[in-house]
């Protein structure tokens, strides 16, 4: 225990900070729920070199719609999966406000998610300010977040920073005047780190949404023929 403990700290340590509406898209584009059910921290330790690196910090930000209905409960349930496994989950909100129709000059009412952005990027240029990781993974295709790329990289130039693109998702030419290396993920990387039906919870059993259950003719990756 004490050999690998001392392996662990010899090690780079790691971070993990994921735009939870820029890869819930991509999934949602697949057409396949199932993929939705998704382990960020497996994800994290999948895409990190675990012979250099450790993954010390897993956050994800995203932010309920009020108007989410049934798949409120979908979305509860996978922010407690997500806890269980130590990943800090940080929740922007939405406001309502009036948009007016450039055709017919008629206004009606959308909903417009704030904070998860600066949430994001605020979480990663403090926890770097704290000096608590070596290397930051940003899951984000969004441009908006090559601003927080340049602060890191000014402000912490010995950081190294990697962005991390969803699937289908070009990089950004901003983003990476800033981010040392760019990771794309496709989705073989989502099919193996997905939760199991049954999650042990901090308050208890998790069940994995019904409507997240794979389809039967699905074979997870580790059980194909190579």
């Amino acid at each position: 225990m004490g050999e690998e403990n001392n392996t662990e700290k010899n090690k780079l340590r790691a971070a993990l900070y994921v735009d939870g509406f820029n890869i819930y898209h991509p999934l949602h584009e697949f057409d396949e729920p199932f993929l939705k059910w998704l382990d960020l921290r497996a994800l994290g330790e999948m895409i990190i070199p675990s012979r250099s690196q450790h993954l010390v910090i897993t956050k994800y930000f995203s932010a309920l719609r009020p108007d989410m209905g049934g798949s409120k409960n979908r979305h509860n349930a996978y922010i407690n999966a997500l806890s269980a496994r130590d990943v800090y989950v940080e929740r922007g909100h939405y406001v309502t406000q009036p948009r007016k129709c450039n055709d017919c000059g008629m206004s009606r009412e959308e909903n417009s998610e704030k904070q998860t952005d600066i949430n994001m990027a605020l979480a990663a240029v403090m926890d770097a300010q704290d000096d608590l990781f070596d290397v930051g993974y940003l899951l984000t295709a969004d441009s908006d977040h090559a601003a927080s790329f340049r602060v890191l990289r000014q402000r912490f130039p010995q950081k190294r920073l990697v962005s991390v693109l969803p699937p289908d998702r070009p990089s950004s030419d901003k983003i990476m005047q800033y981010a040392d290396a760019k990771i794309h993920l496709n989705k073989l990387h989502i099919e193996k780190c997905l939760f199991p039906g049954f999650v042990n919870g901090k308050k208890g059993i998790i069940r994995r949404p019904a409507a997240y259950d794979p389809p039967e003719w699905w074979v997870p990756p580790h059980l194909r023929a190579k």
